[in-house]
């Protein structure tokens, strides 16, 4: 029995948008919301946990400016040598930066059109 490639695409598709939605919410409104819970926890590492894990929610929901005042709060207030903060704020950097850099040539093309290049 040989499987056609669509059904196969099909399948995987429905894996990723199923995996997708399974992603993490943060349970903090914003990266302040998070800082201000973090606060009562007990310990350093309570709360850089916590906030890593906030972080890494911001992520996931693409709210990447979140994601790295959370991480750079982290870095600059709670624990500076903190590796996993320093690879949550490279990512979600860079997230930034190709979100920026996609919406400029989006930008570019639109105004070639115009100018009928």
């Amino acid at each position: 029995m040989r499987v056609q490639p669509t059904v196969v695409f099909a399948m995987f598709a429905v894996m990723c948008l199923a995996i997708a939605s399974c992603a993490p919410k943060p349970t903090a409104a914003n990266s302040a919301d998070a800082i201000n819970k973090s606060a009562n926890l007990p310990s350093v590492d309570a709360k850089v946990n916590y906030l890593i894990k906030e972080a890494k929610a911001f992520i996931g929901n693409k709210q990447y400016d979140e994601a790295v005042n959370t991480a750079q709060y982290v870095l600059t207030n709670v624990k500076q040598d903190s590796d996993e903060a320093r690879r949550v704020l490279e990512k979600a950097a860079g997230e930034l930066r190709a979100m920026a850099e996609k919406h400029l040539a989006d930008a570019k093309n639109e105004m070639n059109k115009m100018i009928g290049k």
